[in-house]
């Protein structure tokens, strides 16, 4: 049994049922898509590409990735999706690390593969392999996915074709999934959860899948109504997005029988608001990548309990594991374990990972949960995230409903930053909904009224928009990577008023790049040094892309942070501090002034934020690859690579002002010095007519 033998399976029995369709009216049936399959298995053969060779899918939603994918598998070969919108350099790293010897996407795109690059144009032909692929197995490594990272550098989860077939088919049992059914794919197909609930799931019970052209509220509803789907996959801001859309009726979303939420918590108030609405309970799954993902999930026709997500699925086991290792009683919290025929063989090219997580076909999830009275599941957090303050464990994900209560809350992180008394404080960052205010003090108070004092936040801090990954999951490491200095608001009764994280500290002015370019030549004589100035902005620029955050205003951090050197460079006690009070009379962010100031560490100052901590990193780095460009004998930052770049950072004689020890500091954003060297480089060499190289 495997992924390609349910495809098989299906074209047989109903040649002629449609598999894919779209907006547009184009569609595909089984037997058209079983054909393509096989073909491209033969041109991958005929390629050069042989059983085990890692073959990256670089490809948006669509007919082309579905067939894409099926080819790979039936070829033999291991599939390796990737979100076709990462960089060349995040593509790059996932194939040097999988060894990945070709790549389907785009044309074009899969160029910075070092193998073979292939479009679905070139899988196409007329002939078929379905005798030979029917019977190879699928019990080996068949399809490679990367961990989405929030916890470490990603690693590549090796999955059998017949773990995910096994995976597709429970939820297809747990969703009553029929050959009738209409599947409304909003998910990307390249993540675990999409695959299996918006294309495995659907091709193993024979039924149809619609893609949506994007996910835009209303136009998902439109495409929901017109087509009669009656299942729908999401992630809880799909489902938060469609409930407070006014223009979608209930009449728009009638034909669903089931919605099944994955990827992140679903919120009580999501849950009732969209049922409200719309008369439909969100059915909730919990997994992982390591588990092919499915590991519980509520069952059509069950009886759905917000804050839960379901029994284990069909084939899959689950346990919770205390402190002592042993395995806990029922409704007491541990880490949760699963098993089942989806748990991955290890991560590719990592053994001493594998053995961390693997144990005696139990994989370790890092999360921690109970099971309550009903069997189901309750995830209470991350293990890595619990806080620790004065001796006190605190659940963030408790802490996060409680805020999520709140009317005037739309999303909020809780993390935990060290403390030098408590070891760590509770801290939330919360983004609000359109047009609402809420104070810092509103919030603690709010919390303070539902929970134990030691769990109310010490701190809230606002954000326009909560930085998140390609699923809408709230990126936890960004945030507490990018974390403000922060001031512990006063117990009720004493004095003190909220602090700067209030919404109605000052705002960020318009200042645009334009006036920031303006000002600089105006106060900055050197040429070279505007240059130097300009690359540390798109350096900037492209690292705050990297995490999420405002491109606008690191942007300025680099683009201004040496604007003070005519009047105060020479004198390394005055640089900066000039510059700060500069950008003070020119209303810049307060934020961005601070790591302005704080860029020059004779004045002993902390580097606090993301930003202040990668301006630092990028000042000297910038000089290095302009030196190392020179020295080549194109004299263009096209000529060079990351790896001439770190090898001049290795020469200890070459450009001695770039100072090497503030370039290491990359590490306090989580990068190696290859990716830090591969971001800076990239976006210099976009900009190179700029800045003269």
């Amino acid at each position: 049994m495997g992924l390609m033998c349910n495809l098989l399976r299906q074209a047989r029995q109903r040649p002629e049922d449609i598999v894919l369709a779209d907006s547009a009216g184009q569609s595909m049936t089984y037997a058209q898509l079983a054909t393509a399959a096989s073909s491209g298995a033969a041109r991958l053969h005929d390629a050069g590409i042989a059983p085990g060779d890692r073959v990256l899918v670089g490809l948006p939603n669509g007919f082309d990735f579905v067939q894409a994918y099926y080819s790979v598998i039936a070829s033999g070969a291991i599939a390796v999706p990737v979100n076709p919108r990462f960089r060349a350099s995040e593509i790059g790293r996932i194939a040097r690390d999988s060894g990945a010897v070709a790549a389907i996407a785009e044309p074009g795109a899969g160029a910075h593969v070092e193998g073979i690059a292939l479009t679905c144009a070139d899988l196409a032909d007329d002939a078929t392999c379905e005798a030979v692929v029917a019977g190879r197995p699928e019990s080996g490594a068949t399809v490679i996915l990367y961990t989405s990272g929030t916890t470490g550098r990603p690693r590549g989860a090796m999955l059998s074709g017949e773990g995910l077939a096994c995976n597709a088919q429970a939820m297809g049992e747990v969703s009553s999934a029929r050959p009738q059914d209409v599947h409304l794919c909003t998910l990307p197909l390249y993540h675990s959860f999409g695959a299996t609930v918006s294309m495995n799931m659907p091709i193993a019970t024979g039924g149809k899948i619609v893609f949506a052209r994007q996910f835009i509220p209303a136009g998902v509803a439109r495409l929901i109504r017109s087509v009669r789907g009656t299942v729908w996959a999401g992630v809880p801001a799909m489902f938060a997005a469609m409930a407070e859309c006014e223009s979608i009726d209930r009449d728009d979303l009638c034909s669903l029988r089931m919605c099944i939420s994955g990827g992140a918590a679903l919120s009580d108030r999501v849950f009732h608001v969209f049922k409200q609405r719309f008369g439909i309970e969100i059915a909730e799954g919990y997994g992982l990548t390591e588990a092919s993902p499915v590991v519980t999930a509520t069952r059509a026709g069950d009886r759905v309990v917000a804050g839960t997500v379901g029994p284990p699925i069909p084939g899959v086991s689950v346990r919770i594991v205390d402190e002592s290792g042993e395995e806990a009683m029922r409704g007491q919290a541990g880490e949760v374990h699963a098993s089942g025929p989806g748990v991955m063989l290890g991560y590719y090219d990592c053994p001493e990972q594998t053995r961390q997580v693997l144990h005696d076909g139990w994989v370790r999830t890092g999360d921690i949960g109970l099971i309550d009275a009903h069997g189901y599941l309750r995830i209470l957090d991350r293990k890595s995230d619990v806080i620790n303050t004065a001796g006190f464990k605190v659940y963030p994900a408790e802490v996060e409903e409680t805020i999520r209560q709140h009317p005037a809350v739309s999303e909020v992180l809780v993390v935990g930053q060290p403390h030098p008394v408590r070891g760590e404080v509770v801290v939330a960052h919360a983004q609000l909904n359109p047009g609402c205010n809420a104070s810092e003090r509103e919030i603690v108070l709010f919390c303070r009224r539902r929970l134990a004092d030691y769990k109310a936040p010490a701190v809230v801090v606002f954000h326009e928009a909560l930085p998140a990954d390609e699923m809408g999951k709230p990126l936890r490491k960004l945030v507490r990577l990018a974390q403000e200095p922060v001031h512990a608001v006063e117990e009720p009764g004493r004095q003190g008023a909220a602090g700067p994280s209030d919404p109605g500290a000052k705002e960020m002015k318009a200042l645009n790049r334009d006036d920031a370019l303006a000002a600089v030549r105006a106060n900055v004589s050197n040429i070279n040094l505007v240059k130097h100035m300009v690359a540390a902005e798109v350096c900037m620029r492209a690292l705050a892309g990297r995490f999420g955050e405002d491109e606008h205003k690191w942007g300025l951090a680099g683009l201004l942070h040496d604007i003070d050197y005519d009047s105060a460079g020479s004198d390394p006690a005055r640089h900066s501090l000039v510059g700060a009070e500069m950008l003070e009379k020119m209303d810049v962010h307060p934020d961005v002034i601070y790591a302005v100031r704080v860029h020059n560490d004779c004045h002993g100052l902390p580097r606090i934020s993301a930003m202040d901590k990668a301006l630092y990193a990028v000042d000297p780095l910038t000089g290095l690859i302009v030196a190392a460009a020179l020295i080549h004998p194109a004299k263009k930052l096209a000529a060079i690579d990351v790896g001439f770049v770190v090898n001049r950072y290795h020469e200890k004689g070459f450009a001695r002002g770039a100072k090497r020890e503030q370039i290491a500091l990359c590490s306090e954003l989580d990068m190696e010095l290859s990716d830090f060297v591969e971001v800076c480089l990239e976006a210099m060499q976009q900009h190179a007519a700029e800045l003269g190289l």
